[in-house]
Formats: structure tokens, C-alpha cells, sequence
């Protein structure tokens, strides 16, 4: 079980980095100046980055499922949806690398 588990977390990792997508990357993407500057009424720009770093790390140290969390579908519910684990985590990065700022800013690619 250990050895699948270190399998699973090692393939999530070279997902993640052969596409260029790691935390620091898919944040400055959403919430750096110049990228998508993603609006984060309350907090600066750099709290948001720092929060998205810190969600993202963590739900990379954490194994999973995808379970209902898609992240290409739009979300309209109104409230985000927490990344809870390393499958989640890798489908969010790519989908912020492979979607425009526009459809982002539109719901795209949760939670932003």
C-alpha cells in the first residue's frame, strides 16, 4: 500500500513539473501583475498568492481521489472549492496553464 501510494504521489509529481505547473506558478498565473490579476476584495494581491501557495502545498502532501471537484466545469455556486488532495491539485494547475484569463475570471479553473 505504501509503495502505491509513493507511486501515485511520484506520478502526480511529474505530471506537474514536465508541464511546467507547480503552486508558485498556477498563483503568480492567477494573482501576479501582469497575468490574470485575479480581484481579491480584502486582500492585496501578495496575501492572495501567499493563501494560494499554502492551499495548494498542502493539498499536494495529502493523497486522493478526484471525487466531484472538476475543475474545467464553471463554477456558479458562489463559494470555492477547496483543493483537497495531490489528483485535485495537479487537475487545478493544468486547467489555470490551459484556460485564459478571461474564462478564469469567469469561473473557470475553481478555486481562484
Amino acid at each position: 500500500m505504501y509503495a502505491k501510494i509513493i507511486l501515485i504521489a511520484g506520478g502526480i509529481g511529474l505530471l506537474t513539473s514536465c508541464n511546467g505547473a507547480n503552486c508558485q506558478s498556477t498563483c503568480q498565473t492567477l494573482y501576479g501583475e501582469g497575468e490574470c490579476s485575479i480581484p481579491t476584495p480584502g486582500r492585496s494581491s501578495d496575501q492572495a498568492y501567499d493563501d494560494c501557495v499554502s492551499s495548494c502545498d498542502y493539498a499536494l502532501s495529502h493523497v486522493g481521489e478526484m471525487g466531484d471537484y472538476d475543475p474545467n466545469e464553471r463554477n456558479t455556486s458562489g463559494q470555492s472549492p477547496v483543493l483537497e488532495n495531490e489528483v485535485q491539485a495537479a487537475a487545478w494547475m493544468n486547467c489555470v496553464e490551459n484556460t485564459s484569463c478571461e474564462l478564469i475570471n469567469d469561473g473557470y479553473c475553481a478555486p481562484s
